[in-house]
């Protein structure tokens, strides 16, 4: 039964290799896609913290912006904190810079992917919104 299936897909992919060439690109992104939000959220939130006793830290959130004098001013004058350390929200970019050259050659790359998928669904659904839903049905019944 695998076998008869697997003939029927790649007889059906041989005679529309537009629609095969599509969803192997699509596939294609999928993966990559899927493995570079995995790799980012390994790097990001599984990695294990660069602290000498990860148990003992506490986290302050201030509801506005700390300059790096207040943190400076807190490590100086808390006697209770036996180091202070300050993270800016760039450290959810996991390294990309402004100016990172992978990421505007990357950009345009998957822009591009993504108008190619947006096509590749929307025109065989307009050329199917064409046909009469009673000739579809007839046609369907025999």
């Amino acid at each position: 039964m695998l076998l008869h299936d697997l003939r029927l897909a790649l007889r059906h992919l041989i005679r529309r290799p537009a629609f095969a060439c599509t969803a192997i690109v699509l596939l294609a992104l999928g993966a990559g896609a899927n493995a570079a939000v995995f790799s980012v959220v390994r790097g990001v939130l599984q990695r294990p913290l660069p602290f000498h006793a990860p148990n003992q830290l506490v986290a302050v959130w201030p509801h506005e912006f700390v300059s790096n004098e207040e943190v400076g001013f807190w490590r100086d004058r808390v006697p209770g904190l036996s180091g202070v350390g300050s993270v800016a929200p760039g450290w959810l970019m996991a390294g990309v810079t402004a100016r990172d050259p992978i990421t505007f050659g990357l950009l345009p790359v998957l822009l591009t992917a993504v108008a190619v998928a947006a096509a590749a669904c929307y025109l065989p659904a307009r050329r199917a919104a064409r046909v009469d839903p009673l000739i579809a049905i007839k046609t369907d019944a025999s």
